[in-house]
């Protein structure tokens, strides 16, 4: 009888979210995620960059609202970005994405996003220098579903 009761708790454990901690140590830098739309906007971290593995969440951004995230610099970051619209009690996702770049130490960045009728818009600048945006190249990954979070997400 405990038996399957062990294995049911094993298997829900798997899909749990894992939250997003910040760098403690080494080099680092800062993304400014700004919403500019009017849907929510989530963001997730990969712990493994490389076929975008270990993805890590943070909390939600509401629209017209911004969070700040430090996250490891001079080392190949992938992040999932999408939208969400929460209806009666769905949940619908939009411009679900996978981008990679390269923070470098002690630099800023800010991400934009809002969306229109039928597409999303994004922009990630460098913004270290105040006053001044240095557009970033962000490289976009193909997405693919994963069985857990520990799944790869991208294709290589």
């Amino acid at each position: 009888m405990k038996l399957p009761i062990i294995i049911l708790l094993a298997l829900f454990s798997v899909g749990c979210a894992v939250q997003y901690t910040a760098p403690m140590a080494g080099p680092t830098a800062i993304i400014r995620y700004v919403n500019d739309g009017q849907r929510t906007l989530d963001i997730s971290y990969y712990e493994t960059s490389l076929g975008c593995k270990g993805r890590r969440f943070t909390p939600k951004i509401l629209p017209t609202t911004e969070a700040a995230h430090t996250v490891y610099a001079n080392n190949e970051l992938s992040f999932q970005y999408y939208l969400t619209n929460y209806n009666g009690g769905g949940v619908e996702r939009y411009c679900l994405l996978n981008l990679r770049f390269k923070p470098i130490k002690n630099h800023e960045y800010t991400f934009v996003t809002s969306e229109d009728l039928h597409s999303c818009k994004w922009q990630m600048f460098d913004s270290t220098y105040k006053g001044i945006l240095v557009p970033t190249k962000l490289e976009v990954l193909e997405w693919k579903r994963g069985f857990s979070e520990n799944s790869s997400f991208c294709n290589e």
